[in-house]
């Protein structure tokens, strides 16, 4: 719980409603569309991920029984076609994903497990387990950073998936 007032304590999200608000609407930067790509449209992405290198978009989604479910793929950004992919088990949701040296890692939203992938042909390497929620994870180039949906981040080693 958060702060007391008036002798009452407040929830975070009650302190967070009645602290200050915004009056202005939020000044937006712009944008300019450069390019358009097909996608999947039963593809619920949760984690995207582009390897320069290869010229090869990586994607995780996570779906419900009425989409093509959770998976992990590799897909040509020019043609929309899907070069390879791995279907999680049905018990798994599919959240974020990343690519690092030569294995790409993805993490499930609340089934406390994660996978490691081959990066070219996405053969299962193994699995990691962690006890929060996985939403998105990234990079730095040497360790891995882990989101639970908190404001709090996780650093991880990538060889052992376990806290720095």
């Amino acid at each position: 719980f958060g702060k007391a007032v008036g002798g009452k304590q407040m929830s975070d999200t009650e302190e967070a409603r009645a602290g200050p608000k915004q009056s202005d609407p939020p000044i937006l930067d712009g944008f300019r569309v450069v390019n358009e790509f097909t996608h999947t449209k039963e593809s619920f992405t949760q984690g995207l991920c582009w390897d320069a290198e290869e010229n090869i978009m990586f994607e995780g989604s996570g779906g419900p029984s009425f989409s093509h479910g959770s998976r992990i793929s590799r897909k040509d950004l020019e043609t929309g076609d899907t070069l390879a992919y791995r279907q999680l088990p049905k018990r798994h949701f599919g959240e974020g994903m990343c690519v690092l040296g030569d294995k790409a890692y993805q993490l499930t939203w609340r089934s406390n497990v994660g996978f490691i992938y081959d990066k070219t042909t996405l053969a299962l390497k193994g699995q990691f387990q962690y006890q929060h929620e996985g939403w998105g994870i990234t990079s730095d180039g040497s360790q891995l950073i882990v989101s639970d949906g908190t404001a709090y981040l996780h650093f991880w080693d990538p060889d052992t998936c376990k806290p720095v």
